[in-house]
């Protein structure tokens, strides 16, 4: 019964496809800030083009008054675009369902489309809270299981994860505590909602010069470990092994990234 059960799980296991983290990957792009304009607002989105945020999005949705809906999304800033090919694509979990569903839609859209290219997921927290009926709170604990069940998802299938907006735009202090946690706990990057958060959350979502630093001393002390032959290695007073290097590494990756 038991051999059974674990090969079955082997089976199931051997069919999902490894994908290397995205900071790894040539050509990364990092969203640290991904800024929400309104889709109808021209002066806004304007002047948006000027800004630091790493994504700008013309929001047609909640950020637009239920009679102009139809209105924004003709906006004349669309007109004469040809399609990029493929379409970079972000896409938004934003319920329970949604949640739930999470590993079976990335897997969907993982599946190989010259037209398509899935990068991110952004994690609609507002509607999420809403559709639970739960509280938002300054520590946003309602939210922790939740946060950490997107990051492993949306990770694990090697797309970058975008954590929820901090609505207070005035509490710089309150945006600068949650950004930093959020990039502890291995989100990509932060949605805003006005232009006053870009520059507090593209550095929470960068590594610092002490990180950068110790990340390359660490890879050179690694690539001189490999000549010995052998695994784990002490540096600077830590035990380090292979995870520790790749970490190291994808500190080093985005901070070229972002350079």
């Amino acid at each position: 019964m038991a051999a059974n059960l674990s090969l079955s799980i082997l089976k199931k296991v051997a069919q999902v496809k490894i994908i290397r983290y995205s900071s790894s990957i040539a050509g990364f792009k990092p969203r640290r800030s991904l800024l929400y304009v309104p889709g109808d607002e021209n002066k806004k989105v304007q002047k948006a083009s000027g800004l630091d945020a790493d994504v700008v999005v013309l929001d047609c949705e909640d950020g637009v008054a239920q009679s102009k809906k139809f209105k924004s999304k003709v906006n004349d800033l669309m007109k004469n675009h040809t399609n990029q090919s493929p379409l970079k694509v972000i896409c938004q979990t934003e319920t329970p369902i949604g949640m739930m569903n999470l590993r079976g839609i990335l897997e969907e859209c993982l599946i190989p489309d010259k037209n398509l290219q899935f990068e991110a997921f952004v994690f609609g927290s507002d509607d999420f809270l809403a559709s639970i009926g739960g509280t938002r709170t300054e520590s946003a604990i309602e939210l922790l299981f939740a946060r950490q069940n997107f990051i492993m998802h949306v990770k694990g299938f090697g797309l970058q994860a975008i954590d929820m907006v901090y609505i207070n735009f005035k509490d710089q202090e309150g945006l600068e505590r949650q950004s930093s946690d959020g990039a502890k706990m291995g989100f990509t990057g932060k949605q805003i909602i006005h232009p006053a958060q870009i520059d507090v959350v593209n550095k929470a979502f960068a590594p610092t010069e002490e990180r950068i630093d110790y990340a390359e001393r660490l890879v050179k002390a690694f690539d001189a470990h490999q000549l010995t032959g052998k695994g784990a290695f002490a540096f600077e007073g830590n035990m380090i092994d292979m995870p520790t290097v790749l970490q190291a590494q994808n500190i080093l990756n985005l901070a070229k990234a972002i350079a």
